[in-house]
């Protein structure tokens, strides 16, 4: 079999439901390049320093810890069509509204407001997914739905480090008409189910602190670990080493390539592995890439720690949001998956703040060390967790389905 029919046969009878909300994400992701370069307008368009930049993206992770918290509740109340519908239509009149503000406060609250309404999509868009797959294909399903928004991703920074060499007004009118593609998408294409039944399990992971409580923890450090790498580390490559819009731009598309090309493969490869023990290699790369930022002056070497830090990224993601799919109580999917996007939207509220309050203090170095010690340190809580479970007979495999 060649090297491409082996990739496409990967995806291969995943029902048509699971693929439409995997393009709806997909077009939402590409309308997300204002959120890439957010740090760069803030800095470079209004002027503003690196302490002000870190509000605004704090201001924007603050509406997001608010929005995929009561999205995830009114998914099971509501419809996860009608959340995703009403969220996408939000985020196109927001970002058509948000490229008229020159002060930075009213920017601020524009972005909480932008987050609060407009990141309800993320769970109302997984619990979807979760109803809409088959137990046996769940983790593929993730797999998709993570290469759909490692996809959006790249194309976004591609098109965003072209449109912001020219104009930064240009990304907030892009990203409008994608959000309003989006919502199109889901109004005619998208419709509600029952979520696949699993069974419930007494003393699951979900119940236990070495299972949600560490998942739902340890995903905000995990997540404000991934942010930096879009927020202080653009910043530094601009800055500090001279690289331009187009060139970090570039460096996005770096991450969303390896993963398009390789999460479907990867997460057939450790569907039979460990979560917990996926999860503590993904964080050891994490920390392999950030020990690598301080010598990235040339930019061959800025490519390589990208790459370090993908790959970390390429497992981490699909085994938690598999996991703790697989381990929600029937009817819960959505609050559950609330719960684990507030944890990564908290991650996101607070990386900015501590990322750029380090760098400015401190130094960039200071804080490229710190990310490393803590991936480390998260690593080793999960393989003793992990450890923990195994002695007890509890655990999952990300190939399980509860």
């Amino acid at each position: 079999m060649s090297l491409a029919g082996g990739y496409l046969s990967t995806y291969r009878g995943l029902s048509s439901r699971v693929w439409i909300l995997a393009l709806v994400c997909l077009v939402n992701r590409v309308g997300s390049m204002v959120i890439t370069f957010l740090s760069l307008y803030v800095a470079n368009e209004m002027g503003a320093d690196v302490e002000v930049v870190g509000r605004v993206l704090t201001a924007h992770g603050a509406g997001a810890v608010v929005g995929v918290t009561a999205g995830g509740a009114l998914v099971d109340k509501l419809g996860a069509k009608r959340i995703m519908v009403a969220s996408l239509t939000s985020n196109a009149v927001g970002f058509a509204l948000i490229s008229r503000i020159n002060d930075v406060h009213w920017l601020m609250a524009a972005m909480f407001t932008l987050a609060a309404f407009g990141e309800a999509v993320r769970p109302a868009n997984t619990a979807a997914l979760a109803g809409a797959a088959r137990a046996e294909d769940l983790g593929r399903s993730f797999g998709l739905m993570q290469l759909a928004v490692n996809l959006g991703v790249s194309i976004g920074a591609g098109v965003g480090g072209l449109l912001a060499a020219v104009s930064y007004t240009a990304l907030f009118y892009v990203d409008a008409v994608a959000a309003l593609a989006g919502a199109l998408l889901a109004a005619f294409f998208v419709r509600d189910a029952q979520q696949t039944p699993r069974a419930a399990k007494t003393g699951t992971e979900a119940s236990r602190p070495s299972g949600m409580a560490l998942l739902i923890g340890g995903q905000v450090i995990v997540s404000a670990l991934l942010i930096q790498m879009f927020t202080t580390a653009p910043l530094y490559h601009n800055t500090v080493n001279g690289f331009s819009e187009r060139r970090v731009g570039m460096l996005v598309v770096v991450n969303t390539l390896i993963i398009a090309f390789l999460q479907v493969p990867v997460a057939a490869r450790l569907a039979h592995k460990r979560a917990l023990r996926v999860i503590a290699t993904g964080l050891i790369g994490f920390a392999g890439g950030y020990l690598l930022l301080p010598f990235t002056a040339r930019y061959s070497m800025a490519v390589v720690a990208m790459i370090v830090l993908t790959l970390g990224e390429l497992v981490i993601f699909p085994a938690l949001n598999t996991h703790v799919a697989s381990t929600a109580p029937p009817g819960e999917t959505g609050r559950y998956m609330g719960m684990t996007f507030a944890a990564h939207a908290s991650g996101r509220l607070l990386a900015p703040l501590i990322g750029t309050l380090v760098y400015q203090r401190l130094g960039p170095i200071y804080l490229w060390w710190g990310c490393a010690v803590v991936g480390l340190l998260l690593a080793l809580a999960y393989v003793l967790a992990e450890n923990g479970d195994r002695r007890s007979g509890h655990g999952a495999h990300l190939g399980q389905s509860a």
